[in-house]
């Protein structure tokens, strides 16, 4: 909280921080999001705080109903209504009052977006949705270094990464989105952004960043009906460009995300087209799909309210159109994925890892970090020439692993015969390894080298160890390119980078 606000925005962000707005604000916006206009919200939903002063600011900025005066007055303290209405926040119709936009966030960061309203412009900015802080928790820690937010929006995903101390960069086509974007900074006291106008890379032509996080307009459509959604041409192309431009503009062991969606057939290989937009040589890849729908429940979620509100006759026709594009595309079903982008680091070996996982749970808010690991390791991998290398380094378990144990009886006891291992609040994917390989894998703290492990599990060098040896090195492997193991080079390693 500013103890002394001055201006109408920073006297306006008082006014959540102190009423607990955030979490409140989001409960109803989800209730919002079923109806197409705010008066049609029932009471019994839309009634979800019992404190007038926070009601109220949900009213403004949540459901988007008007206010008579002296409730508004009475929610916006120390921020008036008249100053607000002169910032651009609030609109005056006789004496009532409604918001103009949007107020939704994360912690003490807000940001704007337009309200569901009918007659949407093709400039409509979205404000804080799931996808947003989806990508907010699988985007790498900046850790202070350079962020660009491509294709900005509303700011989210900027305004976030300056608040954890980054140096940040937002770009947008859409110069209404920019302005939304200031406002939005403005009220999250947020001043070390830096906001360029212009399409995809070209803001920014010639400099490079340690990370880069794109939420691309990646709807897969016939349409090219609004930036934000379609861009400014329909099918991949948006998300071809975000993919593509990704390695010429980050640093040294700099890492991407862009958010994608693409349809294909039932039978043909899923990660085959998000695949084909990268030609990175010199970087590593790791493709997350996070979730595979129908083309029928794709094309519903993109046309129905809050989005839009059409006649009956519209709506058939829309999605009589939408579903007849798929089918002659030959999509049978629509894909969403994480594209993980990392330039390796000087001297790091030649030559492109490429790796697709399907997350089969929820992603966490520690993704970022685990994609992090996975693409370092994708890097120490590719240096590893033969398997004495791999045995060479001494991996350690990241905190908060999970191991999930399977047990069978064999007549005398239970035993352990498989287990699953995930990271607790991480990407969504686990591995399966066996009771053998989880002995040697529990010894690993960073210190003790992969040869090391074995011996202390007494793997001999027999035909019976040599298969053990080449279990265990298979399954380090494959948890390391899934971020489970933090692979570190000893001095004696033969990896680079």
């Amino acid at each position: 909280m500013t103890a002394h606000a001055t201006g109408p925005l920073p006297a306006l962000r008082e006014a959540l921080l102190e009423a607990g707005y955030q979490q409140p604000a989001r409960s109803a916006q989800r209730s919002r999001s079923a109806f197409s206009r705010p008066d049609g919200v029932p009471a019994a939903v839309g009634d979800s705080s019992s404190d007038r002063r926070l009601g109220g600011l949900i009213d403004l900025f949540a459901y988007g109903r008007e206010l008579e005066h002296r409730a508004a007055t009475r929610a916006l303290a120390p921020a008036t209504p008249d100053a607000l209405a002169r910032a651009g926040i609030l609109q005056r119709r006789n004496r009532r009052w409604r918001s103009r936009f949007m107020i939704a966030g994360d912690g003490d960061v807000f940001v704007l977006g337009d309200l569901p309203r009918r007659g949407r412009r093709r400039d409509h900015v979205d404000g804080v949705t799931s996808v947003a802080l989806l990508a907010h928790h699988l985007t790498v820690p900046v850790n202070g270094g350079s962020l660009l937010d491509l294709g900005t929006g509303s700011g989210i995903q900027a305004l976030l990464a300056a608040r954890a101390g980054g140096r940040v960069v937002g770009t947008d086509v859409n110069a209404r989105a920019l302005r939304m974007a200031q406002l939005g900074a403005q009220l999250s006291a947020v001043s070390d952004v830096r906001w360029r106008e212009g399409s995809w890379y070209e803001p920014v032509a010639g400099e490079r960043f340690d990370r880069i996080v794109c939420v691309a307009p990646y709807v897969v459509s016939p349409d090219s009906e609004f930036t934000f959604r379609d861009g400014d041409r329909a099918g991949e192309e948006p998300v071809r460009v975000a993919t593509a431009g990704a390695r010429a503009h980050l640093a040294a062991g700099g890492c991407a995300q862009v958010l994608v969606c693409w349809g294909h057939g039932a039978a043909e290989d899923w990660s085959r087209t998000p695949m084909s937009w990268l030609a990175p040589r010199g970087a590593d890849v790791l493709l997350l799909r996070l979730a595979e729908v129908d083309p029928v429940r794709y094309a519903l979620s993109w046309n129905r309210p809050p989005l839009r509100t059409l006649t009956p006759t519209a709506y058939d026709e829309v999605m009589g159109r939408w579903l007849t594009y798929y089918a002659r595309q030959g999509f049978d079903q629509i894909s969403f994925a994480a594209v993980c982008i990392r330039r390796r680091t000087s001297g790091a070996a030649a030559g492109t890892g490429r790796l697709s996982l399907d997350a089969t749970a929820p992603c966490g808010e520690q993704s970022g970090a685990q994609i992090g690991r996975a693409l370092i390791n994708l890097e120490l991998l590719a240096g590893c020439r033969d398997d004495a290398a791999l045995r060479a380094l001494a991996p350690a378990i990241p905190e908060g692993q999970r191991v999930e144990q399977r047990l069978q009886h064999d007549g005398q006891r239970y035993r352990l015969r498989r287990a699953s291992v995930r990271q607790g609040d991480g990407l969504g994917v686990s591995v399966a390894v066996s009771a053998a390989v989880l002995e040697a894998i529990y010894r690993l703290d960073g210190r003790r080298t992969l040869d090391q492990a074995l011996t202390d599990v007494g793997v001999k060098r027999n035909a019976a160890g040599r298969t053990r040896t080449a279990e265990t090195l298979a399954a380090v492997r494959e948890l390391a390119q899934a971020g489970l193991l933090e692979l570190q080079a000893t001095n004696n390693s033969t990896t680079t980078g």
